[in-house]
C-alpha cells in the first residue's frame, strides 16, 4: 500500500507543480506588493526545490497532516474528515445497488442462455457500459428534477466549500443510480460468462444428471465457483468506479472528496488537491486489500499459495 501511495502522490505532485501558473495567479488581484507575494511563497515553502517540497509533504501526509488550504486557509485534514463520509456513503450505496441487481439478473441470463431474455440483458448491459457517466448523470437530472439538487443562487459559489448545504444530504438516489448503472452493466457480463463457464464443468453435469433443478444448480453450486472471477472483474473496474465518483460528485454538487478535489484543481489549491488524491488512492488500496482477503477466504487455493510464499 505504501509504495502505491508514494508513487501516485509523487506523480500528482509533479504534475501540479510543473504545470503552468500557480495559485497566486488566481488569488492576487491588482497591484500586490512584491514583498507580500514573496512572504506568501516563503510561508508555504514554495521557494524550496520541488523534491524538498515533496518529501516534506509526503512525510506530513502519513501523519495525517495535509497542510493548510491556500484558498480557504483551513487545515485540509479537517475538510477531508468532513467530506469523506459523504463519499463513502455514495460509494457503498452504489455498490450495493449494482450487486443487488447484477446477481439476480446475471443468474437469469445464465439460466436463459441463448434465449431472447439473454439477448435482451446483454443489450441493456452494452448500453449501460457505452453511455458515459456524465451523460447519464445529466440525463437523470433532466428526467427527475425533483430528485436533483437545486441550482445555487448567483454568488453562492463564493461560500466556503467546508460548510456543506443541508439540502445535499437528501440527494443520494440519483448519484447512486448513476454510479450503480455503470458497475451493474460491467458486472452483468462477468456474472453471466462466469456462470456459463462453470455450468459446463463435469460436476455440474453430474448434479444435473441426478435430477437437480437448473435453478438450484446455478444458485447453490455454480454461483459459489463463479465468485472468484466476479471479484477479479470488480477489481478491474474499481479504477473507473473511483473516477466516476469524482465526476458524479461534481455534477450533483455533493460535498464529497470528489467535489473537494475538483474545487482544489480549479483554484490551483495544491494542498487540497493532493490531500483529496491521497485519500482516493488510500481508499482504492484498502478496497483491494479487502478483495484479496475475501478471495483468500473463499478459495483455499489462494491461502495455500500465500502460505508457500
Amino acid at each position: 500500500m505504501v509504495p502505491v501511495l508514494v508513487g501516485t502522490s509523487f506523480i500528482a505532485f509533479m504534475v501540479l507543480y510543473l504545470s503552468p501558473g500557480d495559485v497566486l495567479t488566481l488569488m492576487i488581484i491588482g497591484h500586490t506588493p512584491p514583498e507580500v507575494i514573496e512572504a506568501f511563497r516563503e510561508y508555504h515553502g514554495l521557494n524550496d526545490p520541488i523534491l524538498i517540497q515533496y518529501i516534506r509533504y509526503i512525510t506530513r501526509a502519513f501523519t495525517g497532516n495535509f497542510g493548510v488550504s491556500f484558498t480557504w486557509r483551513t487545515p485540509v485534514s479537517h475538510a477531508i474528515i468532513h467530506h469523506l463520509p459523504h463519499t463513502l456513503q455514495l460509494g457503498f450505496t452504489s455498490i450495493l445497488i449494482s450487486l443487488a441487481l447484477a446477481l439476480p439478473i446475471g443468474i437469469l441470463a445464465a439460466i436463459k442462455k441463448s434465449t431472447w431474455i439473454d439477448g435482451f440483458i446483454k443489450g441493456i448491459a452494452l448500453i449501460g457500459i457505452s453511455v458515459p457517466v456524465f451523460v447519464l448523470a445529466i440525463l437523470l437530472m433532466f428526467l427527475f428534477p425533483e430528485l436533483s439538487p437545486r441550482m445555487p443562487r448567483p454568488g453562492a459559489s463564493s461560500q466556503t466549500i467546508f460548510i456543506a448545504s443541508q439540502q445535499y444530504h437528501s440527494y443520494l438516489l440519483l448519484p447512486s443510480i448513476t454510479l450503480g448503472i455503470g458497475m451493474l452493466s460491467a458486472m452483468l457480463y462477468t456474472i453471466r460468462n462466469s456462470l456459463h463457464e462453470v455450468i459446463e464443468k463435469n460436476y455440474i453435469r453430474t448434479a444435473r444428471s441426478k435430477g437437480l433443478q437448473k435453478n438450484t444448480i446455478v444458485c447453490k453450486h455454480a454461483l459459489r465457483s463463479a465468485i472468484i472471477p466476479i471479484l477479479s472483474d470488480f477489481r478491474s473496474h474499481l479504477g473507473n468506479f473511483v473516477v466516476a465518483i469524482i465526476i458524479v460528485e461534481h455534477i450533483f454538487r455533493r460535498p464529497g472528496i470528489g467535489r473537494l478535489l475538483m474545487q482544489g484543481i480549479l483554484s490551483r489549491d495544491y494542498p487540497t488537491t493532493l490531500g483529496a488524491i491521497f485519500m482516493f488512492v488510500l481508499i482504492y488500496a484498502i478496497i483491494n486489500i479487502l478483495l484479496d482477503i475475501t478471495q483468500a477466504f473463499i478459495d483455499p487455493r489462494i491461502r495455500e499459495r500465500g502460505l508457500r510464499v
